[in-house]
């Protein structure tokens, strides 16, 4: 005799089309960022990658998948990613920290991906290129440097004040014509001012 067995594998079969559709919804929304993500086993072989951080690193990701993520940078920097993984492996919780890579400067974190049992088995590692905001920042600082070292050396007294009379600043011209210290002038406002040499 011959038995045969249908069995209904449409469900799973739906299941597997959701689950198909879902990866891709991931994968186009990763690769729509700017951002860089990187998805890794604990030995730092790489599982998946986006195009962003593929074409940062001159590669595709096809060629970047399997490879390890320590072999693409710098030694200096592998040492501070190493030290961040075994920090996230060992406590479970994501670590953020900055890296500069070849003259640029990224806010990175890694976050752990736990498995059924709470248990780390991969990583998942996000750059954000902060460069442009580190040389803005300091452009604003050598700039208020320099505006600085204009204001209190000028040969002429500089008071700023706010729109309520009160004293911002004042340079060191300032405090001498008016015979008081900056701190005691910042205490002040234009209407206690009279000259201590008139009595």
């Amino acid at each position: 005799g011959t038995v045969v067995v249908f069995r209904d594998i449409s469900e799973r079969k739906q299941a597997e089309e959701e689950l198909r559709k879902s990866r891709d919804a991931i994968r186009v929304l990763l690769d729509a960022s700017h951002d860089f993500f990187i998805l890794l086993e604990l030995d730092g072989s790489v599982v998946a990658v986006n195009w962003a951080c593929a074409r940062w690193l001159g590669l595709s990701p096809q060629e970047i998948v399997g490879s390890n993520i320590f072999s693409l940078h710098q030694d200096k920097v592998v040492e501070v990613y190493r030290k961040k993984m075994v920090e996230v492996v060992g406590s479970g919780n994501p670590a953020s920290f900055v890296t500069e890579v070849d003259g640029e400067t990224f806010d990175t974190a890694i976050y752990p991906i736990l498995d059924q049992y709470d248990t780390v088995y991969r990583l998942a590692v996000y750059f954000h290129d902060i460069t442009a905001i580190k040389l803005a920042e300091r452009a604003r600082r050598e700039s208020e440097v320099r505006y600085k070292t204009l204001f209190d050396n000028a040969g002429d007294a500089i008071f700023v004040f706010d729109l309520h009379g009160r004293y911002l600043d004042v340079n060191r011209v300032a405090c001498q014509l008016l015979g008081y210290d900056r701190k005691e002038l910042m205490n002040m406002s234009p209407a206690d001012l009279t000259p201590r040499q008139q009595s």
